[in-house]
Order: structure tokens, then C-alpha cells, then sequence
């Protein structure tokens, strides 16, 4: 699932920069180096929870969600937080055939996470 982004894009709504440079000290160097590697290990994430999903194997879906939920709580990122936490439950709770929207959830707010990374990170 692919989605494009437009430059008005409100910050704000999916994340809060301010807290996320709070608990860096304020280091802008430190916060470009965990976005670059969020965006390059979120998009495979994403996929390993699809393939997960798709072999039935839950029990690997609840934990690639569980360390992406991790990744993005780095980023004071709540709708994307909420939406790997709710992956995690529904995997561990064995929701398989409700499990597929959650997961579109997902990936439309970890996309909206690296868009919103992407302008921060050349605004720094």
C-alpha cells in the first residue's frame, strides 16, 4: 500500500517533536540518525508482519509489532503507536481474519510518521 503526502502535512497530529527533542537533550544530530533508521527498518517491518500474517504465524506478527510499536513510542508518534499496539493485541489475542485492516492502519500512519520524519529531518 503506497500513499502519497503533500507538504501541509500537520506535524503535529502525528507526532510531538517537542517531547521526542526533550528526551534527546535536545540533540538534533541524534534525532536525524534514529529517523533515518526508523525509515529504512519501518517499511521491512511492515512487510514482516504482513508475512507473518500471511503464514498464520501470529505469534511473530505480535512481535515485530510489539518493536515497531517500541520504534515509533520513540517518536512521541501516538496514532501510530495506538495502531502497532492494536496489531499486537489482535495477534496475540489470534484475531487472524480481523487482523488485515488493522495491519492497513498501520502502514497508513507509519507512512504518514516517515513523511512527517522526512521534512522534519531536511528542516533541521
Amino acid at each position: 500500500m503506497s500513499q502519497q503526502f503533500d507538504n501541509t502535512l500537520d506535524i503535529k497530529n502525528i507526532m510531538d517533536l517537542e517531547t521526542v527533542l526533550n528526551n534527546l537533550g535536545g540533540d538534533k544530530e541524534l534525532f536525524v540518525e534514529l529517523a533515518t533508521i526508523f525509515s529504512e527498518e519501518s517499511f521491512d517491518q511492515i512487510k514482516q508482519i504482513r508475512d507473518s500474517i500471511a503464514r498464520g504465524d501470529l505469534q511473530s506478527a505480535a512481535m515485530v509489532s510489539h518493536t515497531l510499536k517500541g520504534a515509533v513510542g520513540n517518536f512521541a508518534a501516538k496514532p501510530a503507536y495506538y495502531a502497532a499496539a492494536q496489531v499486537e493485541k489482535m495477534s496475540r489475542d489470534g484475531q487472524l481474519n480481523e487482523i488485515a485492516d488493522a495491519v492497513d492502519v498501520l502502514e497508513v500512519e507509519v507512512n504518514r510518521l516517515n513523511s512527517a520524519l522526512e521534512r522534519l529531518v531536511k528542516e533541521l
